[in-house]
This record gives structure tokens, C-alpha cells and sequence, in this order.
């Protein structure tokens, strides 16, 4: 019985944790599927007992660091710039600015009109926009990798000055199931 049906189970009784709305959600480290209320904006996993960001995320301006990572989805708005070693989004990317790194997602990647992305993606399915600028690689779709590949080694193999891992090095990266 998963989490949310047993707390629907409960739901006829008194208590209180039983009546908070929950949504759906998967670990981006490990994969694994939880309940969360649909208030939390960030906590751990279950499994894996990794903090996780649950709340979707913005970048409005500027966005620079080692990983951009969201249980939710992440959009890049137009005249915003991410540049992240690795983006990880469980439901879904949206660039309509510009975004520099390895994006893993497991929903779909949007490139809007005029957006550019610099980097790979491996995510179950792509789409683009008119004017749309795609350099890099590598690009593997359809794929699911999350939950399949470790996003903080994946960071490890993103490193300043050099491009971005081969689909080689990114199979011999280790599972974390």
C-alpha cells in the first residue's frame, strides 16, 4: 500500500496528518517514490535519507553553482541565464532564457523560442521553439535517468574547462539503486 493510500485510508478518522493534501513525487538521487504534502517546500528522503527541494523553481536573473535540482519542475525565464554543471528535475525543464550544463530530467525538456541551451540532455522526451539555439551534447531521448544516475557525481564529471562527459562515461557512472 503506498503512502498516500494509506493516509486516504485514514482519512475517515481523526487524524489531523490524514486530512493534509499530499502529492506524488520521486527522489532525484534514488528514485524512489514517496508522498508529500502539498505544502512542503523542501525535506528527505525516505530511502535515501538525501535532503530534496520539493518546490518547483524559478531562475528569474542569474543562477551559477554545481547542481540546480527540484523534485518539481524548473523553469529559466526569458532573460535569465542558469549556468549549473547539472540540472536535475523530476517533472520537467522549461528554457526560455539561456542555460549552460547537463540537464537530467524526467519530464520533458522545453526549449523556448529564442532560448539557447549549452550542454546535454537526457530526458524522456525534448521540444523546441522557433529560433531555438541547441549546442553540446550528449542528448539521449527518450531515457528516464532519475533515480539511474547520481547527480552529484555527474557535477564531479562536469568540471570548469572541460566539456561535458561522453554517453560512455556517464554509463560508468555508478547506480545508486
Amino acid at each position: 500500500m503506498s503512502v498516500l493510500a494509506s493516509r486516504a485510508a485514514r482519512a475517515g478518522g481523526d487524524d489531523p496528518v490524514a486530512r493534509v493534501p499530499m502529492r506524488a513525487t520521486r527522489c532525484y538521487h534514488c528514485g524512489a517514490d514517496m508522498g508529500v504534502s502539498v505544502h512542503a517546500q523542501t525535506g528527505t528522503c525516505r530511502v535515501c535519507h538525501r535532503p530534496l527541494t520539493f518546490s518547483d523553481v524559478r531562475v528569474k536573473m542569474v543562477h551559477w553553482g554545481g547542481v540546480l535540482a527540484s523534485c518539481g519542475s524548473i523553469l529559466i525565464e526569458k532573460r535569465a541565464r542558469s549556468i549549473a554543471k547539472v540540472c536535475v528535475a523530476v517533472e520537467g525543464v522549461t528554457i526560455l532564457g539561456e542555460h549552460d550544463g547537463l540537464i537530467l530530467s524526467g519530464g520533458p525538456v522545453r526549449v523556448g523560442d529564442g532560448a539557447v541551451l549549452r550542454g546535454g540532455v537526457l530526458a524522456p522526451e525534448m521540444a523546441f521553439g522557433k529560433g531555438a539555439v541547441v549546442e553540446g551534447g550528449p542528448f539521449r531521448v527518450p531515457c528516464d535517468p532519475i533515480g539511474r544516475l547520481n547527480p552529484d557525481r555527474a557535477a564531479l564529471l562536469v568540471s570548469k574547462g572541460r566539456p561535458l562527459p561522453t554517453l560512455d562515461e556517464l554509463r560508468q557512472m555508478p547506480l545508486i539503486a
